[in-house]
């Protein structure tokens, strides 16, 4: 896939280069859509299926100030689920 360029934004996108010297970016599609859109790391699948802060805060408060800890206890089994779902390396 060849593109051209104009002040930092992609004016076109080719099959085929239009001119000598247009810029190559991928190969095949398959090639363009992992250069937009490359992998995400493991750091960033697991943050992605984590407990969110304000989650944590709220079963944190529920558990150490009111005695509940339903909450605390469904966001460490969600924990260990992710990490069983995507361990680290």
């Amino acid at each position: 896939m060849f593109i051209d360029r104009k002040d930092g934004k992609i004016t076109g996108v080719y099959a085929r280069p239009q001119y000598e010297g247009q810029e190559l970016i991928a190969d095949d599609a398959e090639e363009l859509v992992l250069f937009y859109n490359p992998p995400k790391t493991i750091d960033e699948l697991r943050r992605a299926e984590y407990p969110k802060t304000d989650e944590l805060d709220v079963a944190l408060w529920e558990l150490v100030v009111e005695g509940r800890p339903e909450a605390a206890e469904a966001l460490q089994i969600k924990r260990l689920i992710v990490k069983e779902r995507i361990p680290k390396t």
